[in-house]
């Protein structure tokens, strides 16, 4: 179980860092977005034959995304799995066109065996915050994209 466990977790957080390395798009205003945004798990959208492994990940994983005035973001990430630890931050800047937030940067620190990078998109839709699945993404791994995404705190 905990290699699945670790196997599953690695994937997924493999998953959000890729989906961190889309394009960019799109017309509107930042207000809503400035502040810190943790990741969340829309249970209702996730397909019934993962449900007990994307919920043990969603207990194991903190994820937060915070978006400053003048532009700046950091995204920070800690996996906790029994008494392990890991870690990743990265930063970046972002820009708001409409709906969609354009995130680009390079600076990162590495942390479970990958390295993080804050290049893509994300669509703000009312209180939540979906990442774009890149074009290249299919299946089960856009998929994801549906239900995974990030609540303003």
């Amino acid at each position: 179980m905990k290699k699945v466990c670790t196997t599953m977790l690695t994937a997924v957080m493999a998953l959000l860092m890729v989906v961190l390395t889309a394009a960019c798009n799109n017309g509107g205003s930042a207000n809503g977005v400035v502040g810190t945004w943790k990741m969340k798990v829309d249970a209702d959208k996730v397909p019934e034959e993962q449900k007990q492994y994307i919920g043990l990940l969603e207990s194991m994983m903190n994820m937060t995304i915070t978006f400053t005035a003048d532009g700046k973001i950091k995204v920070e990430s800690v996996a906790t799995m029994g008494s392990e630890s890991s870690s990743q931050s990265t930063e970046g800047t972002w820009t708001q066109d409409g709906n969609t937030i354009n995130v680009s940067g390079t600076e990162s620190s590495e942390g479970a065996g990958m390295k993080m990078t804050t290049d893509g998109q994300m669509r703000l839709e009312g209180n939540k915050l979906y990442m774009v699945p890149p074009a290249n993404a299919s299946g089960a791994d856009a998929e994801t994209f549906n239900y995974i995404y990030f609540e303003k705190q």
